[in-house]
């Protein structure tokens, strides 16, 4: 016959109680895992993408000085020069914001214990992460694999106090 303490069984059961807990609810770690994301965002942004492992291409001269204003449209027009006209993926800096500041203009973000929502609705994403035919493509948002790996060590931790790494 196999017996078993009482006091093991029940922390053993409080454990397997307190790790379902925590499996439900992730909420804690997801929010986590979204300020990771948004700091590396912007660090792409400043980057060029290069910090995400896909550098962006450099922006053609005639955009930069289409940028700048001094094009014959934009003098005739009255436009304004825009700021920083050498960065890819930058206007007015608001497609960035989109994907790095809680609560921007054009960000898509949910976050419930089914998981995490993110991205930008911003007219430019798109476009910027497909390319077109005249312009050649610069993903905005992107989740390195090591990235990802780190998110899912965070979720591990989270519900099973432990880490991926073995």
């Amino acid at each position: 016959m196999l017996e078993f303490e009482s006091a093991r069984v029940e922390g053993f059961a409080t454990h397997i109680n307190y790790v379902g807990d925590r499996a439900l609810n992730p909420v804690p770690v997801f929010e986590e895992i979204v300020d990771k994301i948004l700091v590396r965002e912007r660090r792409m942004f400043e980057t060029r993408g290069a910090s995400s492992g896909v550098y962006w291409s450099p922006l053609a001269p005639s955009t930069i000085a289409r940028k700048q204003g001094t094009t014959f449209h934009h003098k005739r027009g009255g436009s304004e020069a825009i700021p920083y006209p050498e960065r890819p993926l930058w206007r007015y800096g608001n497609l960035m914001r989109s994907l790095s500041e809680r609560g921007a203009p054009h960000q898509i973000l949910h976050v419930d214990r089914r998981g995490i929502e993110f991205g930008s609705s911003h007219e430019a994403a798109a476009k910027h992460a497909r390319g077109t035919e005249y312009m050649p493509a610069r993903p905005p948002l992107i989740i390195p694999k090591k990235h990802a790996h780190e998110y899912i060590g965070m979720l591990n931790k989270f519900i099973f106090g432990e880490t991926n790494e073995r």
